[in-house]
């Protein structure tokens, strides 16, 4: 294990600082190194298109250090139609299950009633 830091340093400012913390809090011993290598190795940008016809939902934050906005909209761009994103204000790379879960619930929720069909996923 070792510090996130020494893997991938964080922006300088208050967002970077607090995904460092947010990382440091999930990870009190050091970031796995393993995870950083299969991290790295994994590329969603080369996947995405892969997913279509089936329906897409990307919800990212504006503030995020880890997938910027821009790579997240690169991504939506190169995804197939169905898709969607949505762009939460803020909170970090963690925001979507953190700060703004309820918002992430309610939008996924509602993208599922809309993409899945009564009885298809038996």
């Amino acid at each position: 294990r070792t510090g996130l830091g020494t893997l991938m340093p964080m922006p300088p400012g208050p967002a970077g600082e607090a995904e460092a913390a947010l990382i440091a809090r999930a990870y009190p011993g050091g970031y796995p190194v393993e995870n950083a290598a299969l991290a790295a190795a994994f590329a969603p940008e080369d996947e995405v298109a892969r997913i279509a016809p089936r329906a897409l939902c990307l919800i990212a934050a504006a503030d995020d250090t880890m997938v910027p906005a821009a790579e997240a909209r690169a991504m939506l761009d190169r995804a197939g139609e169905p898709k969607e994103m949505h762009m939460l204000p803020g909170g970090g790379h963690g925001g979507p299950l953190g700060p703004h879960v309820d918002t992430t619930a309610e939008l996924a929720a509602a993208f599922l009633g809309a993409h899945l069909r009564a009885g298809a996923a038996r």
